[in-house]
């Protein structure tokens, strides 16, 4: 929180409010206002169960805040299940229905609990879409709960939102008694290249918006540095003829007031529409470290949105049908989750691959990934034999191609926390690096390294940096929880506790990011958020014991001392 009382947080918007009021009103005032108390009973009990506060009830209307997404939606869900059971007591011109929208975003809360910002907005906009009686999600909640809910999710494409610089992705939720009935929309079709071949792109030369000589200098470097950070990014294929490309990105550079701002779109070329654009402004007043920062943002949200469209593509035809290059695209997508649920799957995805192709190197390394995944976001040491044949997997794959950057961050990750070999995990970051500058995976194993060296400081700009690259890349709750430990490491408890929050919030009762937050939260003298989270792991992993945790790898043992003494402090079973 800043001295001005303002805090900046991730949270799970939820905004509801009655369709048809107006008409409810005119019809029978008495009545309606009587409903609307009776429905705003359940909003309030609901909401309060799954860790949610009422912000507003004025009018019709509700607004609430949630520390998960699986929360707001959960509770969204149950909402609309108890009133829609209800209807059938009231006349059909006196049935209540609400429409509720649920976006998990970043939002600004003051100090007398009121929130603002663009989460509140997209919110908003979400309930316009909603059905009356359904839900309405954003693609960024879509993500968090994807798994975890037995539901439908129809998806209505990109949305575009008043204020809101880039359209927003959303989808209704279908359940059992909830909404409409499920229809789904027309997938797109996948792609007439050849079976292995990545998706392609070409980059358009970026416009400048503006006569002024420096702006035509800084469009010309923004093409140039983006397409080579495109360029390096593994899984594309950078073209130069709009007819080769599966994709084209375009976009615009302007120059004002000392600041850089770029507004980037990415087309579909084969059915010619944009289906995805986002506004980068930079903080920097210094052009090149402008332009270098975009770079980086703009490269990695355009790799993602083209990831996570292949996936999309992929995802909805059989597996046996399927190219390595597709088998490896959703695998690897489903990789970044930190679900048991989710690894399994990847790993019979990537096992077909393997079987077919042995000596893919990147079918490889992400088996290996797949390995160590699962050890890491978990609590309890890797196994010989798991070690072992991480290790021959991750090696293997540097040996078939030394210029991964992928394969590179695999093995430093495996280095780090199969072998806690701080230097050869940090020898493996930077050669990931050097062969792409822009590589987020790289720069938060650079930064973890870094920590659990004692360097936290910087450690903790490398993570920061990676966090921040692009808000809806799937493995953001690791860098997050990558962060938290570095202020950890600085003593600065109250910022390891908000970070290893966010983790938690974006992939909720994941053990890693419990352990963290539960530690850091003892130390920050916030004892009931301890005992809480220490709670939580326990009903989630009723098994566990501090005995059977896996030593992290810190070269100071009295970081791991001060880790643990957190834990024990809150009851953790021995």
């Amino acid at each position: 929180m800043d001295d001005t009382g303002i805090r900046q947080r991730l949270a799970a918007i939820l905004v509801a409010d009655v369709s048809g009021y107006s008409r409810l009103m005119a019809g029978d005032a008495r009545r309606t206002v009587a409903t609307l108390d009776a429905g705003r009973s359940v909003f309030k009990a609901q909401i309060e169960s799954h860790q949610g506060r009422v912000i507003d009830m004025a009018g019709d209307s509700v607004l609430a805040m949630f520390e998960t997404a699986i929360g707001a939606v959960t509770a969204a869900l149950e909402i609309q299940k108890t009133l829609n059971a209800s209807l059938g007591q009231a006349p059909d011109d006196h049935q209540m229905r609400f429409r509720i929208g649920v976006h998990l975003g970043d939002v600004f809360e003051k100090a007398d609990g009121t929130i603002y910002g663009d989460g509140v907005n997209i919110a908003a906009r979400l309930e316009g879409l909603a059905q009356p009686g359904g839900l309405t999600i954003s693609g960024m909640t879509l993500e968090a709960v994807r798994n975890r809910l037995k539901a439908t999710f129809e998806d209505l494409g990109e949305q575009s939102v008043k204020n809101i610089p880039y359209p927003v992705r959303a989808f209704r939720i279908h359940t059992d008694g909830t909404g409409a009935p499920p229809h789904r929309a027309a997938p797109p079709s996948r792609r007439s290249r050849s079976p292995d071949a990545k998706p392609s792109v070409m980059l358009f030369a970026f416009e400048s918006l503006g006569d002024d000589a420096q702006g035509r200098v800084l469009a010309t470097a923004a093409t140039e540095e983006i397409s080579s950070a495109l360029a390096k990014l593994t899984g594309l294929s950078v073209v130069t003829s709009a007819e080769m490309a599966d994709y084209a990105v375009r976009g615009r550079v302007q120059n004002a007031a000392g600041r850089v701002r770029a507004t980037v779109h990415l087309l579909d070329q084969h059915t010619t529409k944009e289906f995805w654009s986002q506004r980068f402004d930079s903080t920097s007043t210094d052009g090149f470290e402008a332009i270098d920062d975009l770079a980086l943002r703009a490269s990695t949200a355009v790799r993602y949105e083209i990831h996570a469209r292949e996936t999309e593509m992929a995802a909805r035809h059989a597996p046996e049908e399927l190219s390595d290059e597709e088998l490896m695209s959703q695998a690897g997508h489903i990789l970044l989750s930190s679900r048991t649920a989710d690894w399994q799957r990847s790993r019979e995805l990537i096992d077909r691959v393997i079987g077919r192709s042995p000596d893919n190197f990147m079918a490889l390394s992400i088996r290996a990934a797949g390995a160590m995944t699962q050890v890491i976001c978990g609590y309890k040491e890797m196994s010989a034999e798991e070690a072992a044949d991480c290790r021959r997997l991750a090696r293997r794959a540097i040996d078939l191609n030394e210029r991964s950057d992928f394969g590179h961050s695999i093995l430093g990750t495996f280095h780090l926390h199969g072998e806690r070999d701080i230097a050869s995990a940090i020898r493996e970051a930077r050669r990931s690096l050097e062969l792409n500058a822009t590589y987020v995976l790289a720069m938060d194993l650079l930064g973890a390294a870094m920590i659990f060296s004692g360097d936290a400081a910087t450690g903790v700009a490398h993570c920061v940096k990676a966090a921040e690259a692009n808000p809806r890349f799937p493995a953001n709750a690791w860098f997050m929880q990558s962060v938290a430990l570095g202020y950890f490491v600085l003593e600065r408890y109250d910022d390891a506790v908000e970070w290893a929050q966010r983790a938690d919030q974006r992939e909720p009762n994941v053990p890693r990011y419990l352990l963290l937050l539960t530690t850091a939260a003892w130390h920050a003298g916030q004892f009931d958020l301890a005992r809480r989270e220490a709670g939580s792991l326990r009903a989630g992993f009723p098994e566990f014991r501090l005995r059977d945790l896996r030593r992290w790898p810190f070269q100071d043992p009295g970081h791991w001392s001060r880790f643990c003494r957190g834990l024990v402090e809150c009851g953790l079973p021995g």
